[in-house]
């Protein structure tokens, strides 16, 4: 009796991890472990909720909440709470009370440019004891990283968020709204 109880619960269990993985893959991982972000990817992610999150604030739809930023995003979880602190922790969106929390622009998204998100997210993990002054370079490669970031500077510091979350220029449905299924948002006032 013993026995057949603890395989009848197994079964059970085992049951249950796979129906939550077929409705949640963003939970799941190619590799053992937890995946890192490369920089790259990292500034990508930041660039995409910003453009969500702006959007969706310009139309006046409901703000986004981490669960469905990660489902539209298609990363997983982790990842996106990693690039949403970074942007709470830069002044670039705050959470809201409701429960679970939403995340809203904290300033005008037209004063906020392209190149001050991808800063503020490049600079996140550093600390007061390893940040980029503690490594002392010669003269020769602090010129060129200091031109590297004039030139992100000139070709991205005149787009803002708010321009980047035009009408049309984002896509902020989320796969259930593309699908005809799940929860439609209001129209927009007029």
């Amino acid at each position: 009796l013993l026995i057949w109880l603890y395989v009848s619960w197994l079964v059970l269990l085992v049951g249950a991890d796979v129906a939550f993985y077929v409705q949640h893959p963003e939970y799941l991982y190619a590799k053992p472990g937890e995946p890192r972000l490369s920089n790259r990817m990292r500034e990508r992610l930041a660039l995409a909720v910003m453009g969500l999150v702006g959007a969706s604030f310009a139309r006046g739809d409901p703000p986004w909440s981490l669960h469905a930023l990660t489902r539209r995003l298609g990363v997983p979880m982790h990842s996106v709470l990693a690039v949403v602190e970074a942007l709470c922790a830069g002044g670039f969106l705050t959470r809201s009370a409701d429960d679970p929390p939403a995340y809203l622009p904290s300033r005008d998204l037209a004063r906020v440019s392209v190149a001050d998100v991808l800063s503020s997210v490049r600079r996140t993990g550093e600390d007061a004891f390893l940040h980029p002054g503690s490594l002392p370079l010669p003269a020769p490669l602090e010129a060129i990283l200091d031109a590297k970031e004039r030139a992100i500077a000139a070709s991205t510091g005149g787009i803002s968020i708010a321009d980047m979350a035009q009408e049309g220029a984002i896509d902020a449905a989320t796969p259930e709204e593309k699908s005809g299924r799940g929860v439609t948002r209001p129209a927009r006032p007029v």
